[in-house]
This record gives C-alpha cells, structure tokens and sequence, in this order.
C-alpha cells in the first residue's frame, strides 16, 4: 500500500492509496478542522468511506506490545474519498 503525508492548516494529514485512488485519514482531516470522527463518519454516505490498515510508528509503542524489535504494527483506521474529504 502507497502512503504519503500532506500539511494541511499545520495539520499532517496521511493519505493511503487504494485501487489506483487516494483516500485520505479521517481522524487527521478531523484534527485538522476540529472535528470527532464518530459524528463525521455517522453523517458520510458509505460510499465514500472505507476502512485501510495504516501502519503505526512503533517508536512510541511500550515494547510489551511488541513481539520483536522493530515489529510494525497495523492499526485499522477509516479513510475518506476526495469528495468525503468535502463532506467532512
């Protein structure tokens, strides 16, 4: 899976590719603009969200979580399609 990460209103927002199109996180277009992500995702059509598998930075991740030194983690987030992004 492509990643990439953009600023937005001094905000990283991470940005995954799926299929050929890319979807942005929802949690960070939610930070970005002051928002909760239950009450966003609630108002979405389910055509524009979708659920990615993000890798988690492992760095500050207490190591009994981990089952060997430099394990990634994947954490499921939602993401949303260019037009969810106006939505939100």
């Amino acid at each position: 899976m492509n990643m990439k990460t953009e600023n937005w209103q001094f905000q990283d927002v991470r940005f995954v590719e799926v299929n050929g199109e890319w979807y942005a996180i929802l949690k960070d277009i939610c930070d970005a603009l002051g928002l909760r992500v239950a009450k966003v995702s609630e108002r979405m059509a389910p055509d524009m969200i979708i659920r990615v598998s993000v890798p988690q930075e492992t760095s500050n991740v207490p190591s009994k979580y981990l089952r060997s030194k430099g394990d990634n983690i994947n954490r499921q987030m939602l993401a949303v399609s260019e037009e969810g992004i106006y939505e939100a």
